[in-house]
């Protein structure tokens, strides 16, 4: 039997050179993505970048800016992120936002140029507060229309509970329902709602997203716990795209509805749209925002409506849910 002809040196050559060069792009690719995961949605390229700035809060430089006019008096949108992305998640709905506002958009602890998290719990009571000492220190006055991505949302709920005289109105973007694990277990059983097998890994490269993430239950716990805020307008918006499943979608909009119900709120669904509704869609998502922010009623002081502060909190949901009904701005 003879041998196979070995191929010829100048070919091996030029195979290890590309074999080189491929393991050397692999190798980038998995430190970029890295990098990516560790510190969330960083870019300097974004259309708030000349605004960026630093502010020390409690001894720790946080990252965050203001955009818009500053003699604007209706309610600052403050942005608040989801689990692993900074603020560069928001540029493709920033520009679109400002038409109804001043936006404010921050990174959290851990999270791209602002300090680490310091030792301790990563949940959104914890996270909640932060946010309200940057807030101070940056002077930004109240009253917020806070919009809360993903984990941002149960934030957001914190937030309002805990500092309800400073909140114009609330919109959840997909946000994570403070009961969406109970509904999940209770519905589908442990197996069915246990976190995929790519989590535990992907968390291994982002020790800010593993406090978050490990966190979440007792967050949730947290949010069920807080009194909500009454009487503040409030919109759910909600994917109709969620690839763990139909099973786990129906549980999901489930919630959602159950989220809305909690605060007397209209709740839409992006049909074509999955988790990150703001850049999907982005266009949808400003008309949506932006037409609810526009039905606010007018402020007096922190948060309160003008006019019976107590009648015109109980009023103010159900009139913008009517004028928001009444347009048909929530068509793709």
């Amino acid at each position: 039997m003879t041998n196979p002809p070995k191929p010829p040196r100048r070919r091996r050559r030029w195979l290890r050179i590309l074999l080189a060069v491929g393991a050397l792009l692999l190798v980038g690719a998995v430190l970029t993505l890295h990098l990516q995961i560790r510190k969330g949605s960083c870019s300097a390229s974004l259309p708030f970048a000349a605004t960026l700035r630093n502010a020390d809060v409690d001894g720790l430089r946080m990252r965050w800016s203001i955009s818009g006019d500053p003699d604007d008096r209706r309610p600052t949108l403050v942005m608040i992120t989801g689990l692993g992305s900074g603020q560069a998640t928001w540029a493709s709905v920033l520009e679109g936002l400002l038409r109804h506002g001043r936006v404010f958009t921050y990174d959290r602890l851990g999270y791209c140029e602002s300090d680490a998290a310091p030792p301790g719990p990563r949940d959104v009571v914890t996270m909640a507060d932060e946010l309200h000492g940057l807030l101070e220190t940056t002077q930004i006055a109240p009253p917020y229309v806070l919009v809360g991505h993903s984990l941002g949302g149960l934030v957001a709920e914190a937030y309002a509970a805990r500092y309800p005289d400073q909140i114009a109105g609330l919109v959840f973007d997909d946000a994570r329902a403070a009961d969406f694990m109970l509904r999940c277990l209770d519905a589908l059983g442990e197996s069915r709602c246990a976190d995929p097998w790519w989590v535990a890994p992907l968390l291994k490269l982002a020790p800010i997203q593993a406090r978050e993430f490990t966190a979440l239950q007792a967050s949730e716990a947290q949010v069920r716990s807080l009194e909500p805020v009454s009487g503040v307008p409030a919109l759910v918006l909600s994917a109709g795209v969620l690839r763990l499943g139909d099973d786990v979608l129906e549980v999901w909009l489930d919630s959602q509805r159950g989220l809305a119900s909690r605060y007397g709120a209209q709740q839409i669904t992006f049909e074509g749209s999955s988790h990150f509704l703001h850049t999907q869609d982005p266009a949808r998502f400003v008309r949506l925002v932006g037409a609810f922010v526009d039905a606010l009623p007018a402020q007096d002081g922190a948060g309160a409506p003008h006019g019976d502060s107590e009648a015109g909190r109980r009023a103010a949901p159900l009139q913008r849910d009517r004028e928001l009904l009444e347009e048909p701005l929530d068509q793709p």
